[in-house]
Protein backbone atom coordinates (compact mmCIF):
# COMPACT_ATOMS: atom_id res chain seq x y z
CA UNK A 1 0.00 0.00 0.00
CA UNK A 2 2.91 2.15 0.15
CA UNK A 3 4.58 1.88 -2.90
CA UNK A 4 3.87 3.98 -5.58
CA UNK A 5 4.72 2.80 -9.06
CA UNK A 6 4.73 -0.62 -11.27
CA UNK A 7 7.54 -1.53 -13.48
CA UNK A 8 7.41 -3.43 -16.66
CA UNK A 9 9.75 -6.12 -17.65
CA UNK A 10 10.85 -7.14 -21.04
CA UNK A 11 13.29 -10.24 -22.64
CA UNK A 12 16.08 -8.48 -24.66
CA UNK A 13 13.94 -9.30 -28.15
CA UNK A 14 11.31 -7.48 -27.44
CA UNK A 15 12.79 -4.70 -25.34
CA UNK A 16 14.93 -3.82 -28.08
CA UNK A 17 11.79 -3.64 -30.51
CA UNK A 18 9.67 -1.17 -28.00
CA UNK A 19 13.17 0.82 -28.24
CA UNK A 20 12.79 1.18 -32.03
CA UNK A 21 8.86 1.17 -32.34
CA UNK A 22 7.28 2.83 -29.23
CA UNK A 23 8.65 6.42 -29.57
CA UNK A 24 6.50 7.49 -32.90
CA UNK A 25 3.54 5.23 -31.89
CA UNK A 26 3.62 7.26 -27.94
CA UNK A 27 3.83 10.37 -29.44
CA UNK A 28 0.14 9.74 -30.09
CA UNK A 29 -0.49 9.28 -26.85
CA UNK A 30 1.19 12.43 -25.50
CA UNK A 31 4.43 10.47 -23.89
CA UNK A 32 7.84 10.10 -24.60
CA UNK A 33 10.25 7.12 -24.86
CA UNK A 34 13.30 8.35 -22.79
CA UNK A 35 16.46 6.05 -23.32
CA UNK A 36 19.93 6.56 -24.12
CA UNK A 37 18.94 6.90 -27.84
CA UNK A 38 16.13 8.98 -27.72
CA UNK A 39 17.93 11.64 -25.03
CA UNK A 40 21.59 11.71 -24.80
CA UNK A 41 21.38 13.71 -21.25
CA UNK A 42 19.13 10.87 -19.70
CA UNK A 43 20.99 9.40 -16.70
CA UNK A 44 19.23 5.94 -16.90
CA UNK A 45 20.38 3.04 -19.08
CA UNK A 46 17.52 1.63 -19.24
CA UNK A 47 14.48 3.15 -20.68
CA UNK A 48 11.22 5.37 -19.06
CA UNK A 49 8.16 6.34 -20.47
CA UNK A 50 7.14 10.01 -19.36
CA UNK A 51 3.85 11.63 -19.96
CA UNK A 52 3.92 15.15 -21.33
CA UNK A 53 2.93 18.40 -19.52
CA UNK A 54 3.92 16.89 -16.06
CA UNK A 55 6.81 16.62 -13.81
CA UNK A 56 8.29 14.25 -11.30
CA UNK A 57 11.66 15.02 -10.35
CA UNK A 58 14.29 13.42 -8.31
CA UNK A 59 16.53 15.52 -6.18
CA UNK A 60 19.26 14.16 -7.83
CA UNK A 61 18.36 15.26 -11.12
CA UNK A 62 16.82 18.32 -10.46
CA UNK A 63 19.94 20.32 -12.85
CA UNK A 64 19.75 17.76 -15.67
CA UNK A 65 18.23 19.22 -19.04
CA UNK A 66 16.42 15.75 -19.25
CA UNK A 67 12.57 15.23 -19.70
CA UNK A 68 11.35 15.40 -16.47
CA UNK A 69 7.38 13.48 -16.96
CA UNK A 70 5.86 10.84 -14.83
CA UNK A 71 7.07 7.98 -15.62
CA UNK A 72 7.01 4.18 -16.00
CA UNK A 73 10.19 1.97 -15.82
CA UNK A 74 10.86 -0.56 -18.49
CA UNK A 75 13.27 -2.86 -17.80
CA UNK A 76 15.02 -5.38 -20.55
CA UNK A 77 15.32 -9.11 -19.13
CA UNK A 78 18.73 -10.09 -19.71
CA UNK A 79 20.62 -13.49 -19.51
CA UNK A 80 23.54 -14.34 -17.01
CA UNK A 81 26.21 -16.33 -16.94
CA UNK A 82 25.73 -19.44 -15.82
CA UNK A 83 28.28 -20.39 -13.09
CA UNK A 84 28.11 -18.35 -9.81
CA UNK A 85 31.82 -16.80 -10.65
CA UNK A 86 30.94 -16.11 -13.73
CA UNK A 87 27.96 -14.57 -12.60
CA UNK A 88 28.95 -12.28 -9.87
CA UNK A 89 32.42 -11.46 -12.47
CA UNK A 90 29.35 -10.07 -14.57
CA UNK A 91 27.25 -8.05 -12.36
CA UNK A 92 30.60 -6.75 -10.51
CA UNK A 93 31.53 -5.05 -14.72
CA UNK A 94 27.90 -4.48 -14.81
CA UNK A 95 27.62 -2.67 -11.59
CA UNK A 96 31.10 -0.85 -12.37
CA UNK A 97 29.81 0.79 -15.66
CA UNK A 98 26.29 1.32 -14.71
CA UNK A 99 27.54 3.61 -11.57
CA UNK A 100 29.83 5.36 -14.16
CA UNK A 101 26.95 6.14 -16.70
CA UNK A 102 25.19 7.59 -13.65
CA UNK A 103 28.15 9.88 -12.24
CA UNK A 104 28.93 10.85 -15.87
CA UNK A 105 25.02 12.30 -16.58
CA UNK A 106 23.94 14.18 -13.02
CA UNK A 107 26.89 15.79 -10.53
CA UNK A 108 24.50 15.22 -7.23
CA UNK A 109 23.50 11.97 -5.09
CA UNK A 110 19.78 11.40 -5.23
CA UNK A 111 19.49 12.92 -1.08
CA UNK A 112 19.54 16.24 -0.20
CA UNK A 113 22.85 15.98 2.38
CA UNK A 114 22.25 16.87 5.86
CA UNK A 115 24.79 15.53 7.52
CA UNK A 116 28.42 15.14 7.31
CA UNK A 117 28.28 11.62 5.36
CA UNK A 118 25.98 12.84 2.90
CA UNK A 119 27.86 15.98 2.50
CA UNK A 120 30.78 13.65 1.77
CA UNK A 121 28.99 11.98 -0.67
CA UNK A 122 27.82 14.41 -2.21
CA UNK A 123 31.62 16.16 -2.52
CA UNK A 124 32.75 12.63 -3.69
CA UNK A 125 30.24 12.75 -6.66
CA UNK A 126 31.26 16.25 -7.78
CA UNK A 127 34.80 15.27 -7.82
CA UNK A 128 34.04 11.89 -9.59
CA UNK A 129 31.66 13.66 -12.05
CA UNK A 130 33.96 16.08 -13.81
CA UNK A 131 36.67 13.31 -13.62
CA UNK A 132 34.72 10.98 -15.78
CA UNK A 133 34.16 13.19 -18.22
CA UNK A 134 36.97 12.42 -20.05
CA UNK A 135 35.41 9.00 -21.11
CA UNK A 136 32.18 9.79 -24.04
CA UNK A 137 29.19 8.81 -22.56
CA UNK A 138 28.47 6.67 -26.02
CA UNK A 139 31.26 4.62 -25.05
CA UNK A 140 30.18 3.93 -21.58
CA UNK A 141 26.52 3.04 -22.54
CA UNK A 142 28.19 0.77 -25.00
CA UNK A 143 29.77 -1.04 -22.80
CA UNK A 144 27.15 -1.72 -20.25
CA UNK A 145 24.95 -2.84 -23.17
CA UNK A 146 27.78 -5.23 -24.53
CA UNK A 147 27.85 -6.78 -20.76
CA UNK A 148 24.29 -6.65 -20.91
CA UNK A 149 24.03 -8.93 -24.27
CA UNK A 150 27.21 -11.29 -23.19
CA UNK A 151 25.07 -14.52 -22.02
CA UNK A 152 22.38 -15.07 -24.73
CA UNK A 153 22.94 -18.98 -23.87
CA UNK A 154 22.64 -18.45 -20.24
CA UNK A 155 19.82 -18.36 -17.64
CA UNK A 156 17.11 -15.14 -17.56
CA UNK A 157 18.29 -12.77 -14.38
CA UNK A 158 15.86 -10.24 -14.91
CA UNK A 159 16.93 -6.89 -14.78
CA UNK A 160 20.82 -7.45 -14.55
CA UNK A 161 21.68 -3.98 -13.39
CA UNK A 162 20.04 -4.04 -10.05
CA UNK A 163 21.88 -5.93 -7.48
CA UNK A 164 18.88 -7.99 -6.21
CA UNK A 165 17.97 -9.33 -9.79
CA UNK A 166 17.19 -12.86 -9.25
CA UNK A 167 17.80 -16.06 -11.39
CA UNK A 168 14.47 -16.62 -13.29
CA UNK A 169 13.08 -19.11 -16.18
CA UNK A 170 13.33 -18.28 -19.45
CA UNK A 171 9.36 -18.31 -19.69
CA UNK A 172 9.38 -16.07 -17.10
CA UNK A 173 7.51 -13.93 -19.31
CA UNK A 174 5.72 -16.60 -21.82
CA UNK A 175 3.49 -17.96 -19.31
CA UNK A 176 1.44 -15.14 -18.30
CA UNK A 177 -1.81 -14.34 -16.29
CA UNK A 178 -4.25 -11.25 -15.88
CA UNK A 179 -4.58 -10.25 -12.02
CA UNK A 180 -6.64 -7.72 -10.71
CA UNK A 181 -5.28 -4.61 -9.33
CA UNK A 182 -7.10 -1.64 -7.71
CA UNK A 183 -10.28 -2.22 -10.20
CA UNK A 184 -7.58 -2.45 -13.23
CA UNK A 185 -6.36 -6.06 -15.49
CA UNK A 186 -2.49 -6.47 -15.90
CA UNK A 187 -0.27 -9.30 -17.39
CA UNK A 188 2.02 -10.88 -15.02
CA UNK A 189 4.00 -14.06 -15.19
CA UNK A 190 2.24 -16.87 -13.38
CA UNK A 191 5.44 -17.50 -11.16
CA UNK A 192 4.71 -13.82 -9.40
CA UNK A 193 4.59 -15.91 -6.15
CA UNK A 194 7.88 -17.62 -6.40
CA UNK A 195 9.33 -14.80 -7.62
CA UNK A 196 7.89 -12.02 -4.97
CA UNK A 197 9.16 -14.96 -2.23
CA UNK A 198 12.73 -15.16 -3.54
CA UNK A 199 13.13 -11.12 -3.44
CA UNK A 200 11.14 -10.43 -0.31
CA UNK A 201 10.60 -13.05 1.63
CA UNK A 202 6.47 -13.39 3.20
CA UNK A 203 5.64 -10.43 1.08
CA UNK A 204 2.18 -10.41 2.46
CA UNK A 205 3.11 -9.31 5.84
CA UNK A 206 3.97 -5.75 6.63
CA UNK A 207 7.64 -4.81 7.65
CA UNK A 208 8.30 -2.51 9.89
CA UNK A 209 7.03 1.23 9.29
CA UNK A 210 10.81 2.47 9.03
CA UNK A 211 11.07 0.41 6.05
CA UNK A 212 8.16 1.57 3.97
CA UNK A 213 9.11 3.92 1.53
CA UNK A 214 8.37 4.66 -1.89
CA UNK A 215 9.70 7.70 -4.27
CA UNK A 216 10.29 11.14 -2.62
CA UNK A 217 10.59 13.54 -5.36
CA UNK A 218 11.99 16.95 -5.34
CA UNK A 219 9.53 18.29 -7.37
CA UNK A 220 5.98 16.51 -8.73
CA UNK A 221 3.16 18.31 -11.18
CA UNK A 222 0.38 16.54 -12.72
CA UNK A 223 -0.29 19.52 -15.08
CA UNK A 224 -3.22 20.30 -13.57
Amino acid sequence: PWDDDIDIGMNRENYDRFIREAPSMLEKSNMFLQEYSTEKTTPFSFAKVRLNGTEFVDHGNRNVKMHRGIYIDIFPFDYAALSPEERARQFKKIDFWERLFICHQTPDIFVKPDSLYWWMRFIRRRIIHYVVQVVPISVIYKKINTLLRANAAGEISGHLSDKRSLLLSRDINEDIIQLSFEGYKFPAPKSYDDYLTKLYGNYMEFPPENERGGHNPYVVSTGE
